[in-house]
């Protein structure tokens, strides 16, 4: 029989919904669909919660992708269900102090991790945006001396994130800065939340090969007209805290890059390949 978890103070809310058993929250239709495909969707609904209509995001699973489970058996590690997988995600991530999504409700049938459906239901953040889109925005363009030091201290603020996460022995596994969004506050430096943590793995000890992949995706990401050449650099310096860098440091900074560059190589492929159909 299928199990559901609806948190507290949200339960009332889903109950006046009708979203209290997990085939009711696995049938739920909506206008608002960000992705859907045959392994999973994710739609954004409405509740009315604490006196106003607030948003929601539901991400179902119904064909799970094996490879990441496969991967998981092959370390001796048990797999769980996608949507109970971000969960347990969420939780770690908080823990570290790293603002992310709040969960609201969870659910997965019985059977293999295999071939389980599930769900994960997380408030909306808002109308926040992508860090790649905002820095182009902001520093895409010609700089003062205050919007420079505003982007050092992004920057900083970035490689501090990363260090924190892959200094607990977590790997991100899509850690593009499309998956960091921006909240900005008056006088001060944005909140930046961590999302997208179905994929997201701990480790005994996290390999190097590990950070390379995220750091690389990041790096990937962040694109060249805001980001300079010094302001990498820069990340780097703080993530890995040291005032000189290290042959050994160089050396896996160009891993790095290298990485990058053959990310770039693959996307531009796909990009020309879907262009040709």
């Amino acid at each position: 029989m299928p199990s559901i978890e609806i948190f507290q103070p949200y339960k009332q809310a889903f109950l006046e919904k009708d979203l209290e058993t997990f085939e009711q929250v696995m049938a739920l239709v909506s206008d608002q669909t960000f992705k859907e495909n045959k392994h999973r969707s994710v739609v954004k609904f409405s509740l009315w919660y604490e006196d106003k209509e607030s948003a929601f995001f539901c991400k179902r699973h119904f064909k799970p992708e094996n490879k990441d489970k496969w991967k998981d058996l092959l370390a001796f590690k048990w797999s769980p269900s996608d949507g109970k997988q971000e969960l347990d995600n969420i939780k770690l991530v908080t823990e570290l102090g790293i603002p992310t999504m709040t969960p609201v409700a969870w659910g997965e049938e019985e059977g293999s991790s295999f071939n389980r459906k599930s769900f994960l239901v997380t408030e909306s953040l808002g109308e926040l945006e992508r860090l790649e889109d905002y820095l182009v925005r902001k520093y895409g363009k010609e700089l003062n001396a205050q919007e420079r030091k505003e982007k050092q201290a992004l920057i900083q603020k970035v490689a501090e994130m990363a260090k924190k996460f892959h200094g607990a022995n977590l790997c991100h596994r899509d850690f593009y800065c499309g998956h960091f969004l921006v909240k900005e506050q008056k006088n001060d430096l944005p909140i930046l939340y961590l999302i997208d943590l179905q994929r997201v793995r701990k480790y005994c000890y996290l390999r190097r090969r590990w950070k390379t992949k995220d750091l690389a995706a990041l790096n990937f990401t962040a694109f060249p007209e805001a980001i300079s050449k010094t302001d990498r650099l820069r990340f780097f310096y703080t993530y890995l805290n040291v005032m000189k860098l290290t042959r050994s440091h160089k050396r896996w900074i160009n891993q790095i890059l290298t990485r990058t560059q053959k990310m770039d190589r693959h996307t531009s492929k796909k990009r020309q390949k879907y262009l040709n159909s």
